[in-house]
């Protein structure tokens, strides 16, 4: 009950909103440079040192989207998804969290969370696990994904599982966040949804009430 509490209170004041102009997008891309570059030394392939931005072509797909909270001029944290259809995951994607081991994955629409970050004072808040929970319930209710996949690191693990995630495979070392742990949750499984008390249960319930 106290991380509902905690995760609403997190959600109300530092809502996550769906970029959907250049100016959030280079916001968003401004923000990865200060935190991977500039902050953590990351040596990032993708990293514009004269515009001082964090991009690729993966971020222009027409199945990325980008999330963000705070303001559009200053952003206080952000995520990337990529959104796919049924067999269509892409190739780095299927390996990076090794979608033969479940069974059906190609079955069914999924997404991929990656590059959610906040500013150093919101990160072990509730607000890092309710971002993601807030695309979740976007990408469903938009696109029909009923896979979302994510990585955190072992020590966020309760927070992501408190929210109905399952882990799945062994925790992979990651470049540039260090060992990290594939995560998913899955819109069918409601029952595992409610007993845990994750608030995506009736979300993700009213969305599968109405593909029936």
């Amino acid at each position: 009950m106290l991380h509902q509490i905690v995760s609403h209170i997190a959600r109300r004041w530092q809502p996550a909103r769906l970029a959907t102009t250049p100016a959030e997008r280079r916001a968003i891309a401004r923000l990865r440079y200060q935190i991977y570059v500039e902050e953590q030394g990351d040596a990032r392939p993708d990293a514009d040192h004269h515009a001082r931005v964090v991009w690729s072509s993966i971020d222009d797909e027409a199945g990325t989207l980008h999330y963000y909270a705070g303001s559009p001029e200053r952003p206080a944290g952000s995520l990337r998804v990529r959104v796919w259809a049924a067999g269509r995951a892409p190739a780095d994607v299927r390996e990076r969290y090794g979608l033969a081991r479940i069974p059906g994955a190609d079955r069914v629409a999924g997404c991929d969370n990656t590059f959610l970050m906040f500013r150093r004072s919101l990160r072990g808040t509730a607000a890092v696990a309710a971002m993601l929970s807030t695309a979740a319930r976007d990408v469903v209710d938009r696109f029909g994904c009923h896979l979302v996949f994510a990585t955190c690191s072992p020590g966020q693990l309760p927070i992501y599982q408190a929210r109905g995630f399952r882990t799945y495979a062994w925790a992979i070392a990651d470049r540039s966040f260090g060992l990290q742990v594939p995560i998913v949750g899955a819109t069918f499984d409601l029952d595992h949804l409610k007993r845990v008390g994750s608030h995506l249960w009736r979300a993700w319930a009213r969305h599968l009430r109405r593909e029936e």
